[in-house]
């Protein structure tokens, strides 16, 4: 963990949180009053531009995504190590939890059939018995069956 808190206290506060949920090991940080410049030389070679972020390395070092955060996110545990195989593995799980999803809405029958059509695999969620609709975190578009949407407002 490299901080770029504003002073040493508020560092203390937020690492302390900072845990793994099954052992409540402490996670491994730079020690915040030594490793100012460390810290601004690290987002430069990494091209960190927003926070939080991640970055894997593989074990000789060099950067197996600096993009980690978003594939962590979106994919979760599953897709480690996130390399590209990984995530292409995950986009290939996801697809097929939305067909297999639509497949359940249509043979619940009499309900309405809803689909992503763009943004990320994943990103619309549809519970057809209690008929919620969920974006995630991107400008996603979801359709309903032709039958139920024609023209208008529904």
């Amino acid at each position: 963990f490299v901080s770029f808190d504003n002073s040493g206290k508020e560092f203390d506060e937020y690492y302390s949180s900072m845990v793994t949920p099954n052992t409540k090991e402490q996670w491994l940080s730079l020690e915040y009053s030594k490793s100012r410049e460390l810290a601004k030389d690290l987002t430069e070679v990494f091209g960190v531009r927003g926070f939080p972020s991640l970055v894997l390395l593989n074990k000789d070092g060099t950067i197996l995504s600096n993009n980690a955060r978003s594939n962590v996110t979106k994919y979760g545990a599953g897709c480690f190590p996130w390399d590209d195989k990984s995530i292409e593995r995950g986009e290939e799980d996801l697809l097929k939890k939305e067909e297999e999803d639509i497949v359940s809405q249509r043979k619940q029958g009499g309900c309405t059939v809803v689909r992503r059509l763009l943004r990320p695999i994943g990103s619309v969620k549809y519970d057809a018995n209690d008929r919620v609709l969920e974006f995630g975190n991107a400008f996603s578009t979801a359709f309903l069956d032709e039958n139920v949407a024609k023209q208008g407002v529904l």
